[in-house]
Formats: structure tokens, sequence, C-alpha cells
């Protein structure tokens, strides 16, 4: 049950799905721990017969599924047909193992045009808190950068194939926690703050 009054975020978690007993299933095991939900934005190429069952995983346990296009290129180089495919390609395999038909997209290195927005009929997810855990800093390090950012309505960015990431997420929940913030998915965030989410418009925080 979620307090209106108190402030509430999601956790989201793109570059997946990986292998069993990577980074990401220390992540997914965190969040258990918790009994937190987060999103997670997979990339279509990712997904093998290997790597699939963290998706289902993850879905069974209540967290939200997203496309992070299928090869990560940059979409803003992209004709229009090349940025449909990109996006169907991962729609298709991401709802062969949902069974879902919708899911939110995030574009890779949050790169957007006018000819993207105008294409891909589907909601786009930014970060108000970027972790930074891309650039390859330490645990200790992308929990300062995430506390110093933190507000109500962050939608905060992070990887689950960063070698740190799930390091330093048993050490963060609980200082955010203290904080007295509380974790949701993207969708269900959005939902909570009053916001009704829009194809072609980008969305950085609720």
């Amino acid at each position: 049950m979620f307090n209106l009054e108190h402030p509430m975020i999601a956790l989201t978690f793109d570059d997946g799905p990986l292998f069993e007993g990577s980074t990401a299933t220390e992540i997914l095991n965190t969040l258990h721990q918790y009994n937190l939900h987060a999103t997670f934005f997979y990339c279509g190429h990712s997904i093998t017969p290997h790597t699939a069952p963290e998706i289902l995983t993850a879905y069974q346990n209540g967290h939200e599924i997203g496309n992070h296009t299928y090869h990560h290129i940059d979409l803003t180089t992209l004709t229009s047909e090349e940025m449909i495919k990109e996006f169907e390609l991962t729609q298709r395999k991401l709802s062969e193992i949902t069974g879902l038909n919708h899911f939110l997209t995030r574009a890779p290195y949050l790169s957007y045009n006018d000819l993207l927005l105008q294409t891909l009929p589907t909601p786009f997810i930014g970060t108000s808190v970027d972790s930074k855990d891309w650039s390859g800093i330490s645990a200790p390090q992308i929990i300062d950068h995430i506390l110093t950012q933190i507000h109500d309505g962050a939608i905060i960015l992070m990887h689950e194939n960063q070698p740190h990431t799930s390091e330093a997420l048993p050490i963060l929940i609980p200082k955010l926690l203290e904080l007295g913030y509380q974790f949701t998915t993207v969708s269900h965030l959005m939902q909570l703050k009053g916001h009704t989410l829009h194809n072609g418009k980008v969305y950085n925080q609720a």
C-alpha cells in the first residue's frame, strides 16, 4: 500500500538480459529481499534461450518489462523504417516471453529527435537521476550520485550489466528507505502521481 503523502521513486535498469548467476541475478535477488519492484529495459539482441529466463523471472516477480530497442544504437541516426525495425523486433521477443503487447520504451543513450517521437507508437522514458554507473565508477560513487540527486517522483537510471551496480544496491536501498522513499515501477509511479502516458512523449520524472 502506497502513502501518497510520502515520496515515491522508480528504479530502472537498462541493457539486460544477462545469464543466470550474473549481476542481473544479484539485482533481482536484492529487490526480492526488500519486496520492491522496478522497471527493466531489455535489448532484443541480448535475448537468447540462455538469457530469456531473466525476463520471465522479472515479469513473474512483478517487475515492469520495457523495450530498449534491438541493437542498442542511437535511434536518431536511423531512418523511420530502421527505427520501427529496432522497436518491433524487441517488442515481439518481449511479447513471446511475457504475453504482453505493450511496453514502455527507453531510447539508447537517452537520444531523441522529432522523427523518433513521431515514428514509434510508445511513451518514452528518460531519467531525472543518473547513477553514472555506466561510467565505471565505484559502488560508493554510484550511491553518492543518487543520494545527491534524489527527489520525489524520480526515475533513476541504472544498468544491470555494470559490475558495481549490483554491489551498490544492497547499501542504497536501505538508505533510501530510511529517507522515507517508496519504490515502484515507472508506470505505477506515473499512475500514482496522476500522469497519463502518451505515445511520442518523453517522461523524465513523475
